[in-house]
């Protein structure tokens, strides 16, 4: 561990707290002589050395360093850039943290050619407007882009709108990726009416897909369109395929364009019990080949296996989104559901997130924006649902016989609401066919940040099995507020 002499004795004690053999060496930076330096050797690397390593976000199982290499940084950053339709005039604006991938690749944007200014995190999570000031000053100069996770665009939508008489022109700005999440069209649209008087572009947002495992960036839409929602049967959904109704529809369910895949990069979805690939329509796990896929994970070599050492048992005949690849070709397995409609990429959901209620597939993402959508009184964007072990369930909560399992959902109250508790649960499950029930809780603290709270519930529950399979037992929902 690297440190200062000034805090090292802090950092001695903190660390000392540690199991013996867990205690890292800590060394003081500036204790070291300036004659080692003399000693220096300039290391080579090679172009497929490992440039360093990118830890997962932890949401399923816990985090692991994916073993990224100077070729595949370097293929993810022209892959973005050719995507999103940049060039050496733009200049990016993040205040993304450097630990996390999107944020790390973000700086390795001016490398080719571009420029970019860095906040920090906190600044933006304060004063949100000051990412969206930054967007419009950069403009003055050129072409502006920025990239962030969805819940970003709902809070600068909220809190980031400039004063009265306050001048911002946003009408250079190029690209705005929105991914790390679930995208919702509902905030793309808040985003967008909020700043569409103030010159944003309706085409600025691009809903798109990556994750560590890829260094980052899998699919975007493309430059010159606007973020699109189709609507398909969540009954259908629920079986394993996408059929497109009306919006209008009992059933209908939205589902954002990821858009295309981007060059020399391949994502097929397949049967994940049987490895092979499946028709457009028809949802499956998300696999990736390319430069841009990592190593491995760092001293896991089993789960690399698992993960980073796949092969297609079988390609379509017609229509295989694997042509162009060598037929013994090495697969990334992701552990995302997707679907192909009309050639472009839609994510439906994580293999393990799944539930059965009453014997039927739903996707928590879904359920939560049902709740969401249910009543004012649900605080957006602060809703989780997942399932819990029936035995593991807090007391005070019906776990009916105890055996099984049950579907949980946590919902914050928005502010200055205090009643029509029951009444949102209550409307709204009985159109998703859940049987339900209703308790309160005072208070919950809530963290610094924003991340999805069901993340941290959804932690190895299940095995991944095909979404049409149901892997467990029938659930029953709460609704804690």
């Amino acid at each position: 561990m690297l440190t200062n002499q000034a805090a090292a004795e802090s950092v001695n004690s903190f660390i000392r707290r540690l199991p013996r053999d867990r205690r890292p060496r800590v060394l003081a930076v500036d204790s070291v002589p300036d004659s080692v330096g003399a000693t220096y050797v300039r290391v080579t690397p090679d172009t497929d050395d490992i440039a360093y390593l990118q830890y997962t976000s932890g949401s399923t199982r816990a985090p692991a360093g994916v073993e990224i290499t100077h070729r595949a940084v370097m293929t993810n950053v022209l892959q973005m850039i050719i995507s999103v339709g940049l060039d050496v005039d733009v200049r990016g604006a993040s205040w993304l943290p450097l630990y996390h991938d999107m944020g790390l690749l973000m700086l390795m944007f001016p490398l080719c050619g571009g420029r970019m200014t860095l906040m920090s995190p906190l600044s933006f999570v304060r004063r949100p407007g000051r990412w969206i000031r930054e967007l419009a000053a950069a403009s003055h100069a050129g072409r502006t882009f920025g990239a962030a996770p969805n819940f970003a665009f709902e809070l600068a939508a909220e809190r980031g709108l400039p004063k009265e008489g306050e001048s911002l022109d946003l009408s250079n700005v190029a690209g705005l990726i929105n991914g790390s999440e679930p995208v919702s069209i509902a905030s793309i649209r808040k985003f967008n009416a909020a700043f569409g008087p103030y010159g944003l572009p309706d085409n600025a947002i691009k809903p798109s897909y990556g994750m560590a495992e890829a260094t980052l960036f899998v699919s975007s839409i493309a430059p010159d369109a606007e973020p699109s929602v189709i609507y398909v049967d969540r009954e259908q959904l629920g079986a394993g395929y996408a059929t497109r109704v009306d919006a209008a529809h009992e059933n209908a369910m939205p589902q954002v364009s990821c858009g295309q895949v981007a060059r020399s990069q391949w994502a097929v979805i397949v049967n994940p019990n049987a490895e092979t690939e499946l028709p457009d329509g028809q949802i499956g796990e998300i696999w990736l080949h390319g430069n841009n896929v990592g190593r491995g994970y760092w001293g896991r070599s089993q789960e690399t296996e698992v993960c980073f050492r796949n092969k297609l048992q079988a390609r379509l005949d017609e229509g295989s989104h694997a042509a162009g690849t060598e037929p013994g070709a090495i697969w990334f397995r992701t552990g995302d559901l997707g679907v192909y409609i009309d050639g472009e990429l839609y994510i439906t959901g994580r293999v393990k997130d799944l539930v059965i209620v009453d014997g039927r597939n739903h996707y928590p993402h879904d359920i939560e924006a049902t709740v969401e959508d249910a009543s004012p009184v649900v605080r957006r964007g602060f809703v989780a649902a997942f399932s819990v072990p029936a035995d593991e369930l807090p007391a005070g909560v019906d776990a009916g016989d105890g055996v099984g399992e049950r579907l949980i959902i946590v919902a914050e109250r928005a502010r200055g609401r205090r009643t029509g508790r029951t009444g949102a649960h209550h409307r709204s499950a009985p159109g998703r066919g859940i049987s339900s029930a209703c308790a309160a809780r005072r208070r919950h603290p809530a963290g610094s940040g924003r991340r999805h709270p069901a993340d941290h519930q959804r932690k190895d529950r299940t095995p991944g099995l095909s979404p049409a399979v149901p892997r467990q037992p029938t659930l029953r929902s709460r609704a804690i507020l």
